[in-house]
């Protein structure tokens, strides 16, 4: 699912483009009974500021097994990866996403130094790939980056 920049904010200051099982539609379950994955992968806004920390979010990373249960997975692999218009990787704007906890949440943060490489203006995408047992998936946002507080 790519991002639209034109969808609006899902909540305060968060673009989401989750649905119910978007983060892994379309992937193979493990086996007959076990449901696509579902999960929100976010961005803090629509923006990366230029020189500025950028925050990644993976929430609700489950699925619904036979019983009709929600089954977190907590121990995923989530790879980023930022990319610029052109698709290449921007230098230092990759690694993995941290387990926070609970409930299939994890995070990380790209770093200022790595965004302050970015173009004002310019089109960039952060990729994510999510592997865990069987289960495997991948999520693209589009994102601009931008000056906080410029013209």
């Amino acid at each position: 699912m790519i991002f639209d920049v034109s969808a609006g904010p899902a909540g305060p200051d968060l673009w989401d483009v989750s649905g119910p099982t978007a983060l892994l539609a379309g992937d193979a379950a493990p086996d007959d009974d076990d449901g696509p994955v579902a999960g929100t992968f976010s961005l803090p806004s629509v923006l990366i500021y230029v020189g500025e920390d950028c925050s990644l979010l993976l929430t609700g990373l489950s699925y619904t097994d036979s019983g009709g249960d929600t089954v977190y997975l907590n121990d995923a692999d989530c790879d980023y990866v930022l990319r610029d218009a052109a698709g290449t990787a921007v230098s230092g704007g990759s690694g993995t996403l941290v387990y926070s906890g609970t409930d299939g949440r994890y995070e990380e943060v790209i770093d200022a130094a790595v965004t302050g490489t970015l173009t004002e203006g310019g089109r960039y995408a952060v990729t994510l790939t999510i592997r865990e047992g069987e289960r495997d998936g991948y999520r693209r946002l589009e994102t601009i980056a931008e000056v906080r507080g410029g013209a």
